[in-house]
This record gives C-alpha cells, structure tokens and sequence, in this order.
C-alpha cells in the first residue's frame, strides 16, 4: 500500500465512477519499491465487484486520461505505472506523451502510452454519481482498516471471530454517537494507533471505553451567577404590589431565571419585568 499513491488517486477528478474505483485501487496496491502496481484483473474485478470486461473498458479510460499507463506481459500479470508517483511521472513527461496507439521495446514488452487531450465526457463529472462513488471509497477505506485492526487483535490473543466483532461494535458505537461513516473509520484507526503507541493491559475495555459516548455534565451556575440572578428577584420582589406583578411566583422565577442564565437568555427575563 501506498499512502502518496492513494492520497494522489483520491484527488483525481476522473469523470467515470468506476474508472475512478479502479484508480483508487490501483493506487492502494501501488508498491513504491517496483514503482508500479501489479494486480491481476480477477482481483480488480472482485475488489471493485465488477465483471473483468467492465475492468477493461474502464482501464482505457484511465488510459487515455492519462491517469495510468499499462505494461502487458505475456503469461504474466500487467504492471501499471501511476502518472501522479514519481516512477510514473518521470517516464510520462508531458514533453513525451502523445497520441500514438502503442510502441513495442527491446524487450517485447508492449506499453500503452498516453493521450492527454481528455474527452469532454471523461473530463466532466458525472452528475449524481458522487455518493455512490464515495460510498465504493468508503467500502475500500474500512475494509483496509477493518482488516489491519483485527489483524493487530489476533496478534495480541484474541480470536478471529472475537477480533473482528470487537472492531464491528467499535464503529457502530461511534456511528450511534453522532460520527459519518468517514469518521468512525478515522476514530477507529486514531484509537488503534494510539494503543500500539502506548500499549494497554485490558485491550478489549479500552477499545470500548474509547468508542463510549461521554455524558455531558449539566452546566452548573457559578456563585456569581447565582448572585445576580438573586439581585433580580429582589428587584422584582420590590415591585410586588405593583398591579403588573401581583401573584408573582418567585419559585417560578428563579427557576426561569437559572434556565435562561444558562442558556444564554437572561436579557429576556430583564426586559419582561422592566429591569435595567
């Protein structure tokens, strides 16, 4: 995995949603040793849960936006080079990419080269296709995090089964405390790092204490609040003979007056009762 490869696939605005699943993918299988991704198109195909012939399709639209280039080997899987890395970009200089078809080397290797002029469709966003997309990019980012973390359980004692339970209840209690789907995942790995940072004695009590909703203390009134809002009711109480305050329930008005301080409002309670 390659976090630049993935960083820069994710900015791309490829126009096709698949196209841009595919990309993603490569992307994250991206090896920075070899400067190139490797899959074969059945993985692609069941990581992107699409027949191999929309793989194809959609690899030429990657293609001829320049987005990638591919390497066919005979009896072996392609190699594709990433336009954005560094491996990629050094071989794909705009100065030497043109619209030529295909160029066989030395080696018998045929390599696919690149069209920059981007068709108008390919270049345009599809409209309302963005959240189904982003949701296939959700998927591949809580798979991949999914599975690292239950991994690092397993690696600490905890049984498969047990592992990835611990990680499903984790992201649905954050997901009832108030955090999108990008977030829980981003908790989640937040959470995990932080105990291979600073490992913990009761893994599974930590884990779940980190993803507990905290209970809000209810504010409390300050002495000084306290005290003005006691200089309030003592003006009021001063004016209860007048004919617009009698019957006054001052339980009442406190009550009100500890309400409204603590949200904010008290300027309200002044003015009903002609308080300067």
């Amino acid at each position: 995995m390659s976090i630049e490869a993935l960083g820069w696939g994710m900015k791309q605005r490829v126009g096709e949603p698949t196209a841009k699943l595919i990309l993603i993918i490569l992307c994250d299988l991206y090896n920075d040793k070899y400067g190139c991704a490797f899959p074969s198109q059945e993985y692609i195909s069941e990581t992107a849960n699409c027949s191999v012939r929309t793989i194809q399709r959609h690899m030429d639209v990657l293609v001829e936006g320049g987005f990638i280039e591919i390497i066919k080997r005979p009896n072996q899987v392609n190699k594709y080079l990433i336009s954005g890395m560094k491996n990629g970009s050094d071989r794909l200089s705009p100065t030497k990419m043109d619209a030529t078809d295909c160029r066989v080397g030395s080696d018998n290797v045929v390599t696919r080269s690149y069209n920059l002029s981007l068709n108008t469709s390919i270049s345009k966003d599809i409209e309302g296709t963005d959240r189904d997309f982003d949701n296939e990019i959700y998927q591949l980012k809580y798979e991949k995090v999914f599975k690292v973390h239950k991994e690092f359980l397993v690696q600490k004692g905890v049984s498969k089964s047990e592992a990835g339970k611990i990680v499903g209840t984790m992201m649905k209690r954050l997901g009832q405390n108030g955090l999108s789907k990008d977030q829980q995942v981003d908790k989640v790995d937040e959470i995990f790092k932080s105990i291979k940072a600073s490992p913990v004695a009761d893994i599974k009590s930590y884990l779940f204490g980190a993803v507990q909703k905290k209970e809000q203390k209810p504010k409390e009134l300050s002495d000084k609040q306290k005290g003005y809002i006691q200089s309030v009711i003592d003006q009021v109480y001063k004016k209860k003979d007048s004919p617009s305050y009698v019957g006054t329930d001052f339980n009442k008005l406190r009550e009100r007056c500890e309400k409204a301080m603590l949200e904010g409002k008290m300027q309200s309670i002044l003015d009903e009762y002609d308080i300067r």
